[in-house]
């Protein structure tokens, strides 16, 4: 912190100066001035948050001077220095609040204990002035948020698109819209654990975003309120054929973020439409590439234009492999029905490149459905077998 020593007497400013070990107190060797003129002039060319302050001085006397720097410099902090003989000028300083005030001569412990509780106050309002801030931020983030959802939501409306277009001050001029789904996570055991903290770090890619996609058109990111993890990046642009760019520049926002120790992320790219109204067409496309991250893994661009599936689910879940299911299953040698199974899913696993995830989400559905055919089948067969009670109610008898 700065300091500000005014007094008129050369001697009276050297002796305050070397009272205090200002480094120890946290702030820079004071500044001097001989009257409020000077002082004035320092303050206007150099940040400072503390003045001590005599109070008679010839030309600008101390209350002369703070009113005149209160209009300029509201977070300035002073200290009134006066004699027995000067009461009334003390109790003119209190009109402007001042309630810090040393007799002279002035101590160094005297000294020392304002100046603690003046660092004290300082510290005070600086914390208060940065939560300030915070909360206006997090307000701006959440209506840009509720506006940008908002955008999404009601994009086949025009009129309502048109409203909300202002009141972000978006500027959807070219031709063609495309969106991209930025999925991230946190890595375990980091150490990042404060939601302050990780609210930089987002604000922070999303800017590094909205930054680099700016070089293809007008590039808009925000959090998406219905998913956490979900950054949502708007892209108006102008050429059709910029899908090539786009993923290229996805990969550098993916790699310089990818590569922090603590976050980890996979980007889905949507197609590239010519309606405002299909951005949420391009939303759900991106929405679909991301999720292919459960069989390409994390840390890559996926692009729905890219996304095609030369095998369906009754490739894996054949009739072969069905009747081998089922004999097995009837035959109760439930090892070898487990076996069946991890064949599928490591052919699976072998085939993920030729493949999306809905083939495997129809694959695990299809499974379920199987299985469950085959206990009903078996159940109803074993209660005809046994005089219309189950299988496992013969078995405890026995």
């Amino acid at each position: 912190m700065k300091i500000l020593i005014v007094d008129d007497e050369i001697y009276a400013r050297k002796a305050i100066a070397g009272k205090v070990d200002w480094g120890r107190l946290g702030f820079d060797e004071p500044l001097q001035a001989e009257d409020g003129v000077e002082a004035l002039k320092i303050l206007r060319e150099t940040p400072v948050d503390v003045v001590v302050t005599d109070i008679r001085m010839p030309g600008m006397d101390g209350i002369e001077l703070i009113a005149e720097a209160q209009k300029l410099f509201s977070h300035i902090e002073f200290v009134v220095i006066s004699g027995y003989a000067e009461f009334e000028y003390a109790r003119k300083a209190i009109q402007y609040g001042i309630t810090e005030y040393l007799l002279k001569p002035v101590t160094k412990d005297e000294l020392e204990s304002v100046l603690g509780r003046i660092c004290k106050t300082i510290e005070t309002k600086l914390r208060e002035t940065e939560k300030k801030r915070f909360l206006e931020k997090r307000y701006d983030i959440s209506k840009r948020e509720q506006y940008f959802s908002d955008l999404l939501k009601h994009c086949s409306d025009n009129v309502v698109l048109a409203g909300i277009s202002e009141q972000l001050g978006l500027d959807f001029t070219r031709k063609y819209f495309t969106v991209l789904v930025l999925d991230y996570a946190f890595r375990e055991n980091t150490g990042i654990g404060e939601a302050e903290r990780n609210e930089k770090i987002i604000s922070d890619l999303i800017q590094f975003s909205e930054k680099m996609f700016s070089r293809i058109g007008h590039a808009y990111a925000f959090q998406c309120l219905k998913k956490a993890r979900e950054i949502v990046i708007l892209l108006n642009h102008d050429a059709p054929g910029e899908q090539g760019r786009i993923r290229m520049i996805a990969g550098r926002v993916l790699g310089e973020w990818f590569s922090r120790p603590y976050l980890i992320s996979s980007i889905g790219v949507g197609g590239s439409h010519k309606e405002l109204s299909s951005l949420k067409t391009s939303y759900s496309e991106a929405n679909f590439a991301v999720r292919e991250k459960i069989l390409k893994g994390r840390g890559k661009v996926l692009a729905y234009d890219q996304l095609t599936s030369a095998l369906d689910a009754q490739y894996f879940l054949n009739d072969s492999s069905k009747k081998m299911i089922e004999k097995y299953f009837a035959a109760r040698r439930y090892e070898k029905v487990a076996e069946q199974l991890d064949a599928i899913f490591a052919s699976v696993r072998e085939n993920r490149n030729r493949i999306t995830h809905s083939v495997v989400m129809d694959l695990c559905l299809g499974l379920y459905q199987f299985l469950d055919e085959i206990t009903v089948r078996l159940q109803k067969d074993a209660m005809r077998l046994f005089g219309g009670k189950p299988m496992r109610e013969r078995d405890q008898k026995h």
